[in-house]
Parts: structure tokens; C-alpha cells; sequence
């Protein structure tokens, strides 16, 4: 069966079988891409993990500064006495000159601190409190060093 077509008769022609295209990507490229995808990140895992750790050293490194400087500036208003075994309360509290604790802010009577507003936590070990950092100061105790956490190598 034909169809007019102008002024002659035509049959149909049939249309060339087209090669089926498919559209996306094989199994063995995306496999590739895996490998490559995985090697980049064997690479930079490492690489973050370090910059955590010295973050978290630095973090303490500061902390150990900022307890340092407490402590001397206590020292040196307390007629240089050193805070007690209760230096998270004497650091983190208002004092008179004999080292009394107070709770409320009277200049008057208790006229220094607080020097902290309080005790730093110790990034390293992940406790709330400052457990790992055992800080044993008695009045014949020298200033805190943040060399103490320098890694012996």
C-alpha cells in the first residue's frame, strides 16, 4: 500500500534501524570513580585528624596560659600566697586579701577576683570537669608552666 505523493505513487520506505543509545554511565566507570573517590579520601582523612589534635592542643596549651596567669595575679594580690586546695572556688570567686570566698560581689569587703569565670575544660580528654589536669598548688608551689604539656619525644 502506497500513498500519493505529489504527482507520483510511492511506497513506504522503511525507516534504518537506529542503534539503541543508552544515556548515563557503564558499571566500570562508575566503579573508577569509586577508586579515585576513595584514594582522595585516604588522603585527606589523616590529614584532618591532625589538624583536630593540634587544635585541641593549642585549645589546651591557652587554657594552661589562662590558669597561669590566674594564679599569679591571685598571687600577687593575696600578699603572695597562693591559692589553697580550693582554687576552683578562690579562682572563680570574689576574695578579700586573706583568701575568704565570697559568693556575692561586694567590692568593700572582698575586693578581688573573680580571675576566672571559670575553670577551662581540658579538650583533650573530653571531661566536663578538669579531672585530667590534676593542678596541685601550695604556697611553696611555683607558677603553673604550659610547657608541662609539650609531648616527650
Amino acid at each position: 500500500m502506497g500513498y500519493w505523493r505529489g504527482q507520483t505513487w510511492r511506497l513506504p520506505t522503511r525507516k534504518k534501524r537506529q542503534p539503541i543509545r543508552y544515556q548515563g554511565f557503564t558499571l566500570v566507570e562508575l566503579i573508577i570513580v569509586i577508586i579515585i573517590l576513595g584514594i582522595l579520601a585516604a588522603l585527606a582523612i589523616p590529614q584532618f585528624s591532625r589538624s583536630t589534635t593540634d587544635a585541641e592542643q593549642s585549645v589546651t596549651e591557652c587554657n594552661w596560659v589562662a590558669l597561669q596567669k590566674a594564679i599569679q595575679r591571685y598571687y600577687h594580690e593575696h600578699n603572695s600566697t597562693y591559692p589553697s586546695r580550693e582554687i576552683k572556688s578562690e579562682l572563680t570567686q570574689y576574695t578579700d586579701v586573706d583568701g575568704t570566698i565570697s559568693v556575692v560581689m561586694d567590692k568593700a569587703l572582698y575586693p578581688y577576683g573573680p580571675y576566672l569565670v571559670r575553670i577551662p575544660e581540658n579538650p583533650m580528654s573530653g571531661l566536663k570537669e578538669n579531672k585530667a589536669c590534676k593542678i596541685d598548688v601550695t604556697d611553696d608551689a611555683g607558677p603553673l608552666a604550659p610547657d608541662l604539656l609539650k609531648e616527650k619525644g
